[in-house]
């Protein structure tokens, strides 16, 4: 697939120069503009990213904790200590999931 869109985009280069030198030059530029930012925003969104990830992964490992040992959650009375648990990583995670949609809006 990467072949194949670096193929189209090579003969359309050479297409353009053909068909029009001054109008493939600004082409050229644009492209090379909307490359460079989408790198720039591609590695600062990368990073929110990543920390959604690492969130998602933390709340399914609470999730699993808590299914898995309801029972000694129950006889030791430490569901109010997860529950606080849960609310401050979803919390966090909400925050991280917003700041991305924020920066791709």
């Amino acid at each position: 697939m990467i072949i194949r869109g670096l193929a189209l985009l090579s003969v359309g280069f050479v297409a353009g120069f053909i068909l029009d030198p001054v109008l493939a030059i600004p082409m050229v530029l644009i492209l090379v503009l909307v490359g460079i930012v989408g790198t720039i925003a591609s590695r600062l969104i990368g990073k929110n990213f990543q920390r959604i990830m690492n969130l998602f992964d933390k709340i399914n490992g609470l999730y699993r904790e808590n299914i898995l040992g309801s029972r000694l959650i129950k006889a030791f009375n430490l569901q109010s200590t997860l529950d606080e648990s849960f609310d401050k990583t979803n919390r966090t995670s909400y925050q991280a999931t917003v700041k991305v949609f924020c920066a791709f809006s």
